[in-house]
């Protein structure tokens, strides 16, 4: 009995398997097509997981970068870092995020520029180091000019138009700032001519661009044989500045001030070259300048009203 049973059942089993393989047969194709979409979902799902997770690796370092390289200014204890910011942008290749990292770094080269143009004014108005001490010359400022040159040029490879806009405005500005410190005229009509092609391109980059504006204005003003000659003149006074000046032009002597030390005013007194006396605030008016002046508010209006009389 319980072998017959048993033999039942194995009967059955095989003719399940049978019918299966059967209806596989019977629909064979349409069943490789599941099983192969099943497969590329599974890649699709694969694959996206993947870039996601790519993408957030990139997405740490880049924002500490950044984050790194300007926290100085927020916090106001340095300058914002242009080389970190360009290497941030490299994270970022060919997207708008990396065209906008490389537009930053050209701002914080421009903002170094300026400030090693200050500092090398500074240095010539001080004085000269005492003999065996070694000078601390400021750098160059046309090297972090030129790399905020190339940082905007490089953002305007970005595929938004915005940014590109901002880049070519940028590049102008760059290059009016090699202008001033430019070693003769020709390098300075070099790179006005430069900062006017970089002008001319925002508007065809964006012309809702905010850009658009500033850069006509610029285009305007570089046009002027007077705007030329001032950079000529301002580039030509940078590159002759003078050397520090052996000693100090403040005297040392009993009356020169020590920093953090107060003035006395406590004796000091002014010179009034004025004949009169002047009148404190809260005094009294005299009785005669009290009478007069009703008198004179009063011929005004008798005035006004006999001048149609004598036009008459």
């Amino acid at each position: 009995m319980a072998r017959a049973k048993k033999t039942d059942e194995k009967n059955s089993l095989e003719q399940l398997l049978l019918r299966w393989k059967k209806a596989f047969e019977e629909n064979k194709k349409q069943a490789y097509q599941y099983i192969l979409l099943a497969v590329l979902l599974i890649l699709v799902v694969v694959v996206v997981r993947m870039k996601f997770n790519s993408a957030s690796g990139k997405l740490d370092p880049a924002d500490t970068a950044y984050y790194t390289a300007t926290s100085p200014t927020f916090s106001g204890v340095g300058l914002p870092d242009g080389q970190m910011l360009a290497s941030a942008a490299a994270s970022y290749k060919n997207t708008v995020a990396g065209g906008v990292l490389n537009a930053e770094a050209g701002d914080a080269y421009l903002i170094s520029g300026q400030s090693d143009v200050s500092a090398a004014e500074s240095y010539s108005r001080g004085v000269k180091p005492a003999e065996g001490e070694e000078p601390v010359k400021p750098a160059d400022p046309s090297v972090n000019f030129t790399a905020a040159f190339d940082a905007y040029q490089t953002a305007t490879a970005c595929s938004d138009p915005e940014v590109r806009a901002r880049a070519f405005y940028g590049m102008g500005v760059a290059q009016e700032l090699l202008a001033s410190v430019a070693a003769d005229d020709a390098a300075v009509d070099a790179a006005l001519a430069k900062a006017k092609e970089a002008y001319a391109k925002v508007a065809e980059a964006s012309s809702t661009s905010p850009y658009c504006g500033p850069a006509t204005r610029a285009l305007g003003k570089l046009d002027s044989a007077l705007t030329v000659d001032y950079y000529k003149s301002a580039a030509n006074a940078f590159v002759n500045l003078p050397e520090p000046s052996k000693e100090s032009i403040l005297s040392e002597g009993a009356d020169s001030l020590t920093p953090g030390e107060k003035v006395d005013v406590k004796d000091f007194e002014t010179n009034d070259d004025s004949e009169e006396e002047a009148l404190p605030v809260d005094a009294p008016i005299s009785a005669d300048a009290a009478d007069a002046a009703p008198a004179e508010e009063a011929a005004a209006p008798a005035e006004e009203a006999a001048a149609p009389a004598e036009g008459e």
